[in-house]
């Protein structure tokens, strides 16, 4: 599901909106995937809060693009803010995922 995500988020430069349409919403049911299959050892209140800021995120774009008359200023914003929060999203992933690597290490090294 997360590299899906992840692919899906990546190919939402420079396509018509009627594309994003598309794309938004299939981004919007991936990330409501996301949000229910995050692994155990991922949980944690700080990455849940990232999901959900992307999660609003999305549904803010996904908003915008199905208007009658589109603007195309408050899309590329919705677009900016969207990356903004995938990237925050996955650095704090990574950010968790080292961590509890250094502390495997740690443990393993006193024991």
């Amino acid at each position: 599901v997360f590299n899906d995500f992840r692919r899906i988020s990546q190919n939402l430069i420079n396509i018509p909106v009627e594309d994003l349409k598309y794309r938004s919403n299939n981004l919007r049911l991936q990330t409501d995937s996301l949000s229910v299959t995050v692994p155990a050892e991922l949980q944690s209140p700080i990455i849940n809060a990232r999901l959900l800021v992307v999660k609003t995120r999305i549904s803010l774009l996904n908003q915008e693009t199905k208007k009658s008359v589109p603007d195309s200023t408050v899309i590329e914003n919705r677009l900016l803010e969207l990356h903004r929060s995938i990237r925050e999203f996955i650095l704090h992933i990574n950010e968790k995922i080292e961590k509890d690597l250094l502390d495997k290490k740690g443990i393993q090294s006193t024991e």
